[in-house]
C-alpha cells in the first residue's frame, strides 16, 4: 500500500518480470523497463489501484500476468539470486505440478515456510503460505478459480484466503505440488490482519474456516483447532473463550 514502487522494485531483488499491485489514492497503469542488481532488463507493469484487500490485488495481478509460470511475492520478501531457474527446474522435473510450492527462510534464522515435497494432500495443504506459490496461469485461468475477496489483508474477515485458494483448486484435481528448495527470504513484519490472540481473531477465524472448509468438516476443523493449537494462546485467553468467539464466527454471516 501506498509504496514507493521504484525503491520496492530494488529491495525486492527482482530478477524476472513483473506486475506490481500498488494501492494507494488513483488508479493508474504503466510499464516501465528497469535493470535487476545483476543488470538484466525487465519490464514492469504497476498498477495504482483505489481498491482495497490484498484478494482483489492478487486477482488483479493475476488478469494482467502473462508469464506461463506466475509466482506470488510480498512486499516484505528478498528473492534469492537464481530464483527463476529454480522454479523453472522445479517444474520441469514435475511436470504433471500445475502449482508448486517453495520454501520462503525467515530473514536471519534458520526457520523455513515449508511443506513436505511431493504431491499436496488435503492435510497437507492447510501449511501453506502464499508467499510460497507459483502456478501454471493458464491452468489457473481454465480452473475458474480466483482469490476469495472476502478474505485476506483489508476484508476486515481476517486470513485464510491462500488455503481457500489452494483447496478450491485441489477440489477441481488441479495438481498441486512442493518443493523444498529456498527461492526468497522473508523480513519480520507486522501483520496486518493479525494483532494477537483476542476476541477478533477468533471470531475471524471461526467465519473463515467456515468460508474454506465447509459446515462439517470446518465445525470439526474447529474443535482440532482449540485442542492442537492451545499452548499458542492460552497466555492470551482462555479456552472457554476461544470456543465462544470460534463459534460465534463460524456460524455468523457477513
Amino acid at each position: 500500500m501506498t509504496e514507493d514502487v521504484h525503491s520496492l522494485l530494488l529491495s525486492l531483488n527482482l530478477q524476472t518480470n513483473a506486475v506490481i499491485v500498488n494501492q494507494c489514492n488513483k488508479d493508474s497503469e504503466k510499464t516501465i523497463e528497469i535493470y535487476s542488481r545483476r543488470k538484466e532488463k525487465l519490464r514492469i507493469k504497476i498498477i495504482n489501484t483505489c481498491e482495497r484487500g490484498l484478494s482483489r490485488s492478487r486477482n488483479m495481478a493475476i488478469r494482467n500476468s502473462s508469464g506461463d509460470i506466475c509466482l506470488l511475492c510480498d512486499d516484505d520478501e528478498v528473492m534469492v539470486d537464481g530464483y527463476e531457474k529454480i522454479i523453472l527446474d522445479a517444474y520441469k522435473t514435475n511436470t504433471k505440478a500445475d502449482v508448486m510450492l517453495f520454501d520462503v527462510q525467515y530473514e536471519g534464522t534458520n526457520k523455513l515456510l515449508t511443506v513436505p515435497a511431493g504431491k499436496l494432500s488435503f492435510r497437507r495443504i492447510l501449511s501453506a503460505h502464499s508467499v510460497q506459490m507459483s502456478f501454471n496461469r493458464q491452468k489457473i485461468k481454465e480452473s475458474g478459480v480466483i482469490f476469495d475477496n472476502k478474505m485476506g489483508a483489508g476484508s476486515g474477515n481476517g486470513g485464510g484466503e491462500e488455503i481457500k485458494f489452494l483447496l478450491d483448486l485441489y477440489k477441481k484435481r488441479t495438481r498441486i505440488y512442493s518443493s523444498n528448495n529456498i527461492i526468497a527470504k522473508l523480513s519480520p513484519s507486522e501483520s496486518s490482519w493479525f494483532s494477537g490472540y483476542n476476541a477478533v481473531f477468533f471470531l475471524n477465524y471461526g467465519w473463515s474456516t467456515r468460508r474454506w472448509a465447509g459446515l462439517i468438516l470446518g465445525y470439526a476443523y474447529l474443535w482440532y483447532y482449540v485442542v492442537l493449537h492451545r499452548n499458542d494462546y492460552i497466555k492470551q485467553c482462555s479456552t472457554f473463550s476461544v470456543i465462544k468467539n470460534m463459534h460465534k464466527g463460524f456460524f455468523s454471516k457477513r
